[in-house]
């Protein structure tokens, strides 16, 4: 088809970022790999416009980094009024005041988006993030920077420059304008191509820092598709990690307004002592800290525990638990979650528990009510990062149930014989 060059100058813009920028791809992955080697959040933010698009390409994104924050404010977005954003990307002290909300601490790793890179709400974002330590990743042009006249009005009134503040510089090679066709008979050229190279640079980034996460020895926390089999049970736990750190997971607002429910239910039933969340997973009460029990709401055990109560098997007999957590997990808080869910799915209280432990791993032999044996194998033995991997196996006289289809982690057996004691 008859592009007018398009496709040869996307193509051309790929090249010499390829041949270019490798170097400052590399130092900025191992920015992004130390943040995740130090449990650290990765920051990314767009300075006004369409910039503002390469921070949802990397935010919440099948095969993206589970660990980015993106610094988002809807009013430099394309969904403001267009006119709206154009003004506010070009307010002084905005940019600023969005870092400012954000709260980042020395060191944290921000990535700055914007083609031009000269802008109000682009400067005072970078300068802001300087101030405080983070260290800035830029990915900007240079054409526009050398280019724009320092008298030009949409300049911050320092007339500085994005790479200016950065440690790292990338240069995505925009051409000042953007658009880069030209149709006969009409004289404005069409088709930008900023976006597309910047989504690629951002794509280039993610691949950088997991491949060193990777060479470190570190596994990354990477979202896997919520649309496809198992998707949401794959990301439950990262979700569970971010949901109190990434403002844009809704998590903040969300414990503030579980904390603000459990301050009314203690004070409705005049309970005399203080309950303060932590995250999910654990909260302080009465000054004791304590696991919550989040894990019960999970889909897989909610229907686990319904075909165990509703009598799709009969004459349970045994529940059987495998899981392998990462290294330096705490084994036996790993058991008490799974003591916990063989009381849940079972519907019966464990009665008497015997445990051999061989470093972090644990096995255990547990008895419930009504004669049901639980097993339970525990070992921590994942890469640092890596989600858990388990398996919980309902048997009875009419058959099994389990949560793990297919699993090569996880030793499973093919065939199952019954005997006349279920044996």
């Amino acid at each position: 088809m008859n592009d007018y060059g398009y496709f040869e100058k996307l193509m051309e813009n790929f090249r010499i970022v390829n041949e270019t920028q490798e170097e400052n791809i590399k130092k900025a992955g191992a920015l992004m790999a130390d943040a995740i080697a130090n449990d650290r959040l990765i920051s990314v933010y767009g300075g006004g416009g369409h910039t503002t698009l390469p921070v949802g390409e990397m935010f919440f994104r099948a095969g993206g980094l589970s660990c980015i924050n993106p610094i988002m404010e809807t009013g430099l977005s394309v969904f403001n009024q267009a006119l709206k954003y154009l003004e506010l990307e070009r307010t002084v002290n905005f940019g600023s005041a969005i870092v400012r909300y954000y709260n980042l601490k020395k060191d944290d790793v921000l990535i700055i988006f914007h083609n031009i890179g000269i802008n109000p709400a682009t400067i005072d974002a970078a300068m802001e993030a300087k101030k405080n330590g983070v260290k800035i990743i830029a990915v900007s042009s240079s054409f526009w920077q050398e280019e724009m006249p320092k008298e030009h009005f949409i300049r911050h009134p320092n007339k500085t420059n994005l790479f200016d503040y950065a440690d790292v510089c990338i240069n995505d090679f925009n051409p000042v304008g953007d658009a880069v066709v030209t149709v006969p008979g009409l004289e404005t050229p069409i088709a930008p191509v900023s976006n597309i190279i910047d989504f690629y640079i951002a794509h280039l980034l993610e691949i950088e820092c997991v491949k060193q996460c990777i060479d470190r020895g570190i596994t990354p926390p990477v979202w896997s598709s919520a649309n496809t089999p198992g998707g949401d049970e794959k990301n439950a736990a990262y979700l569970d990690k971010y949901r109190p750190r990434v403002k844009m997971l809704y998590g903040v607002d969300r414990m503030k307004k579980l904390q603000e429910k459990l301050d009314f239910l203690l004070d409705k039933y005049s309970v005399k002592t203080t309950a303060v969340l932590k995250s999910c997973k654990r909260a302080v009460i009465g000054g004791t800290d304590v696991p919550l029990l989040s894990h019960r709401l999970e889909r897989r055990f909610t229907e686990l525990k319904s075909i165990v109560q509703n009598g799709t098997l009969q004459g349970v007999s045994a529940m059987r638990v495998s899981r392998i957590a990462e290294r330096g997990a705490d084994p036996f808080e790993e058991l008490y979650r799974e003591f916990d869910l063989c009381q849940y799915i079972l519907g019966r209280k464990l009665t008497a528990v015997t445990a051999m432990q061989n470093g972090s791993a644990l096995n255990v032999i547990a008895a419930a009510e009504g004669g049901v044996v639980c097993t339970i194998e525990l070992a921590a033995g994942l890469a640092k990062g890596e989600l858990p991997k388990d398996k919980h196996e309902i048997i009875s006289r009419r058959g099994s149930a389990c949560d793990v289809v297919v699993d090569a982690q996880l030793r499973q057996a093919s065939v199952y014989v019954f005997g006349a004691k279920n044996a």
